[in-house]
């Protein structure tokens, strides 16, 4: 099944905000957690930790704050070694989702936006105007909902536990050209990643998508090969995209949040009292993670016009029922993929 999976993956582009170097040696071989016997008779899970984004996030942050509870609470027996920037897989998207589904990382956290390249399901977190808020995603309303259990279902059938969604803070449109309505989309070069949905949605919208590794973005930005790009205005700062981009529409386009799985059969593994510990954790540092997260990126937006001498244009609420107008052909399209059964279920 893993051999099979790994088959259907086609490429990608990266989206990984790669910036600087990521936790733990560069050299460090990707291999399965080791078990080793402790004192006692105890084993020690040895096992890793990686997201996508760099040293600076919340994700990995996260993991570190993971990392040193774990250890604590199980005296030493649950040992998670944290990676950030897709070290692990050299910067791959491909290949760190192979990674996590074979049981090379064991722990990971990525845009849901990236996961669609797996299943087409799994793209239902990254539809653009298609949710209110983050906060709609990452409530106990939507983890009890029957949509949250089809969207766990599709990820066990790779071979994956889903812990839950995190903080990935609402998108904006960031560009060197005023953009402040539904039609100044028209003939906008806006750089996303590979993903179907994001570059099916801005054609709708009479834009001109471009992907574009995130390594080129910023020079592409400088010589105008693109006119704008779109991510959390915290991602923003953290990659000095204000240096480049004068102009934010303030449109929530996509609340696409992070999402963290464990390969299932490390999981299953951990003894029960394990488990318990690290479902325990977890739980806690995602919820320091969303709150820090949300924090830090309400007050990004008003640093960009405080501090970098930007300008954020909120969306008009005339043009919202124009992008949502626009997507229908987007919908319509998707759910041919999906099923209009499962579709129904997040609506």
């Amino acid at each position: 099944m893993k051999k099979a999976v790994a088959l259907l993956l086609t490429a990608v582009m990266a989206e990984s905000m790669l910036t600087g170097c990521g936790g733990g040696s560069a050299a460090a071989p990707a291999a399965a957690p080791a078990q080793q016997a402790a004192s006692g008779g105890d084993e020690v899970y040895n096992f890793k930790f990686e997201c996508v984004l760099n040293e600076a996030s919340f994700w990995y942050q996260m993991g570190q704050r993971m990392s040193e509870q774990l250890k604590e609470k199980s005296n030493g027996r649950l040992n998670m070694e944290c990676y950030a920037n897709a070290q692990l897989a050299g910067g791959n998207q491909q290949k760190g989702l192979e990674n996590v589904i074979n049981n090379v990382v064991q722990v990971d956290c990525r845009s849901s936006m990236l996961w669609q390249v797996m299943d087409d399901k799994l793209g239902i977190w990254c539809i653009p105007f298609f949710y209110e808020s983050t906060e709609q995603l990452l409530s106990d309303e939507m983890r009890n909902s029957e949509g949250y259990k089809a969207y766990k279902e599709t990820m066990e059938g790779l071979g994956l536990h889903l812990a839950a969604l995190v903080e990935y803070g609402p998108r904006c449109i960031a560009s060197n050209v005023p953009i402040e309505t539904y039609e100044d989309f028209a003939g906008k070069k806006i750089r996303v990643a590979s993903v179907e949905l994001h570059l099916s949605a801005l054609q709708a919208f009479g834009a001109n998508p471009m992907a574009m590794n995130w390594s080129e973005m910023y020079t592409g930005l400088q010589q105008g090969t693109v006119d704008g790009m779109e991510a959390p205005f915290q991602v923003m700062i953290d990659n000095t995209v204000n240096d480049v981009c004068k102009y934010y529409y303030d449109c929530n386009w996509v609340v696409d949040p992070g999402v963290v799985t464990v390969n299932a059969d490390f999981y299953n593994s951990l003894p029960d009292d394990l488990r318990q510990i690290f479902d325990e954790v977890f739980e806690e540092c995602r919820a320091w993670e969303i709150e820090e997260f949300q924090k830090a990126n309400e007050s990004a937006k008003e640093r960009l016009v405080s501090e970098f001498g930007c300008t954020v244009t909120p969306m008009k609420d005339e043009d919202l029922p124009k992008f949502k107008a626009a997507m229908e052909s987007v919908l319509a399209s998707y759910e041919q993929k999906v099923g209009k059964e499962y579709l129904d279920l997040f609506r």
